[in-house]
């Protein structure tokens, strides 16, 4: 499609002026210097419900003066002021906004309608004034949505201060553009110059074409617009059409040229002030001469970008509404069974121990189930706290050197307790070598690998779970793979595997149970600790293989070891869980337990009870202070939160009277802020309830060391 020059003009057919408002969507009258109408456009027809022949040759004041009272009083003067404007300054003058009762000819109901009208002047050759574009847009949409409506003809008369003088100034100005209109009144030929004149006055993008759809012509928006030199074809290199838009628009042009049919269709133009695709919608209607065979085609268009990325985004937001409403079903379904299930197991087995006598042997069964199904729920809600502070960006990250062995040891002991208890072989081993010490979260790191390693167990009922610990040097990562021979996962299920709530299918739920944020929460927690989790390999029934990564902090001057040293280290602690197995190991030792509630104190007696150590119980600070004056202990089990005398002051009044032994603070609470206000009160350590016993007994072994 090739761009003719302007200087073609006479050798071109003559086009009908009255084509390119048929192309367009805005409302649009052509008025002659002496305010007659002689052109109007099927969108200004439609929107006011008129007909043409009732429009043409008549002047736009008679036009106007036929409808309410109201759009005289008020719309007439300000069109007179503003058509004078544009007679004396030869300039475009925007008009207020005007209310106008459109009513309708089907129905006779009148309808409240807002417009917002502007008068262009359109000029010859040499520059004098052919005629005024009169064009008005619908805002009724824009206004209703607001509370107000300011620059309306209504709320101008209302701040005006002097009503009448406006009235006669109107009429004033009114009576001189009458007597000017009256000495410039003249017929003029619209000539396919004058069209272009007036093409080249529009704010879109106006073109024209040949029977064959041939494109040969183009006003100066597009130019402007796109950037494109004249001659050239837009389907050549560097073309302001988008790739994926060009094969449909010839289809879709060829199809107007083939049956006459108007063309339409969103096409997106490369602007070329940003380089960006820019929505508009293109429309052309053919012109046929007396014969009814097409001898033109006249085409606008418009820039609705803006309007069409709303409505993408509109569209975006309301599927993902959507899917967050059914992720939020699902979610609350899946929680309700997992928070009911050992909610169901621990009433039930408590009101069967409330209620009847068993075996010693039996009660400690149903104890067990009980600490079990407790435990599941304090996951559970730990879980959805700590994605919970995730996603508003509150969770706090401590990085720690730490020794890897001593995390190598703990992922070791919770691997073989959980394959033990299914009969599943495991085993953890390291691949080269790998650093002494690591800088990062031990919390977070072993949060993140007990879901992968729960996980793996929970969906394999026969065969093994494997762990591969490895070190890449550049860039920096600790790697832990945990490799697993159950059920698998398919391409479509791994897609969802991450998102939050989600689980590969409503079958997982069904037969494993689970909450679907284990993953979520694990790939979340590891990014905050600079590495990630993801799916590495999967096959239906034959296993999965996941791989998490952390970074593992500077590693200038530490020393690499290799799976010799884990093995040291591993015969080392299995050495020391026996030592502290050993019964009567604080025989002859004194400890002072301060609680306010009988059963913790009854609970923590009985743990200690086979250390062998002597036990003084109190149940507030007071007492404590009591005991603590007559008598000397070895070490204090102190609970901060007691009535009378809390822990906290119970604590720094020992301290100031000289106490120097371990305090052991007792809490409710394991935030940062909480143990950090525990060590200033005093206290030389800190456990946080519910109480762990083997975590209670070391803690106390080793202060006592």
């Amino acid at each position: 499609m090739r761009f003719d020059s302007p200087t073609s003009v006479s050798e071109s057919p003559m086009l009908d002026y009255k084509a390119v408002f048929e192309a367009t969507l805005s409302p649009y009258l052509l008025l002659a210097l002496d305010f007659t109408i002689i052109g109007v456009n099927e969108a200004y027809l439609g929107a006011t419900h008129s007909e043409r022949a009732r429009l043409l040759g008549r002047n736009i004041f008679e036009v106007f003066s036929s409808r309410s009272r109201e759009t005289m009083e008020y719309f007439g003067p300000l069109l007179c002021l503003s058509l004078e404007r544009v007679l004396r300054e030869h300039v475009t003058d925007f008009m207020a906004i005007q209310k106008h009762a459109i009513t309708c000819p089907v129905t006779g109901i009148a309808q409240e309608r807002f417009w917002s009208p502007v008068n262009k002047p359109v000029f010859a050759a040499d520059g004098s004034l052919l005629y005024i574009i009169h064009r008005v847009e619908d805002v009724t949409e824009f206004v209703q949505s607001q509370s107000c409506y300011p620059g309306t003809v209504t709320d101008v008369y209302q701040r005006s201060q002097d009503v009448q003088a406006i009235h006669r100034e109107l009429k004033l100005a009114k009576d001189n553009l009458e007597r000017l209109v009256a000495q410039r009144t003249l017929e003029l030929a619209l000539s396919e110059e004058k069209f272009r004149l007036m093409a080249n006055t529009m704010p879109q993008i106006v073109w024209t074409a040949r029977p064959d759809g041939y494109v040969d012509w183009y006003n100066e928006c597009w130019y402007q617009f796109t950037g494109m030199p004249r001659g050239s074809d837009w389907d050549d290199p560097g073309s302001p059409v988008h790739p994926d838009d060009i094969q449909g628009l010839r289809e879709r042009w060829q199809e107007s040229i083939d049956t006459g049919m108007i063309f339409e269709k969103d096409i997106r133009f490369k602007r070329q002030t940003d380089g960006e695709y820019c929505w508009h919608l293109s429309r052309a209607v053919p012109q046929r001469n007396a014969r009814g065979d097409i001898i033109s085609w006249i085409g606008t268009s418009t820039d609705i970008h803006e309007r069409k990325t709303l409505a993408d985004e509109l569209q975006l937001a309301k599927a993902e509404a959507e899917e967050a409403n059914r992720l939020k079903s699902v979610f609350l379904t899946n929680m309700s069974h997992e928070l009911r299930t050992p909610l169901t197991a621990i009433t039930g087995f408590s009101q069967l121990l409330h209620e009847q006598n068993f075996s010693r042997e039996l009660e400690k069964r149903y104890l067990a189930v009980i600490d079990r199904n407790g435990l599941q729920l304090l996951r559970i809600i730990d879980d959805i706290l700590d994605l919970s502070k995730v996603e508003a960006g509150k969770l706090t990250i401590e990085r720690l050197r730490l020794p890897l062995l001593e995390i190598i040891s703990d992922i070791r002991a919770l691997l073989e307790l959980k394959t033990q208890e299914i009969g599943l072989d495991s085993s953890v081993e390291i691949e080269g070598l790998v650093p002494e010490i690591i800088e990062s979260d031990p919390t977070r790191l072993k949060q993140v690998l007990m879901n992968l390693i729960n996980n793996a167990v929970k969906f394999t009922s026969q065969g093994c779970v494997d762990i591969r610990i490895s070190y890449q040097a550049e860039p920096a990562q600790l790697r832990f793979e945990i490799r697993d021979t159950g059920r698998g996962v398919s391409p479509e299920q791994a897609a969802r595997l991450f998102a939050p709530f989600e689980q590969a299918d409503s079958s997982i739920t069904r037969t494993y149970g689970g909450t679907g944020l284990g993953l979520t929460l694990s790939r979340h927690l590891a990014r905050t600790l600079g590495g990630d989790v993801q799916l590495r390999s999967s096959q239906l029934n034959q296993g999965s293989s996941f791989i998490a990564w952390v970074d593992p902090g500077p590693m200038a001057g530490v020393r690499m070891i290799d799976h010799k040293a884990v093995a040291q280290e591993q015969a080392r602690q299995q050495q020391k869980a026996l030592l502290e197995r050993f019964t009567g190991a604080l025989k002859g030792r004194k400890i002072l337990l301060v609680d306010d509630a009988d059963d913790n104190r009854a609970l923590i007696s009985a743990i200690l009870h086979r250390t062998n150590a002597t036990l003084v119980t109190a149940r507030d600070g007071i007492e404590c202070l009591d005991y603590a004056a007559t008598e000397d202990f070895d070490l204090t089990l102190m609970d901060m939160q007691m009535p009378r005398m809390d822990g906290f002051e119970a604590t720094r009044i020992l301290r100031q009277k000289g106490y120097s032994k371990p305090i052991v603070a007792l809490t409710a609470h394991a935030m940062r802020e909480q143990i950090k206000r525990c060590h200033d009160a005093g206290c030389t350590a800190h456990l946080s309830k519910p109480v762990n016993h083997g975590k209670l007994i070391e803690t106390v072994m080793k202060l006592m060391e």
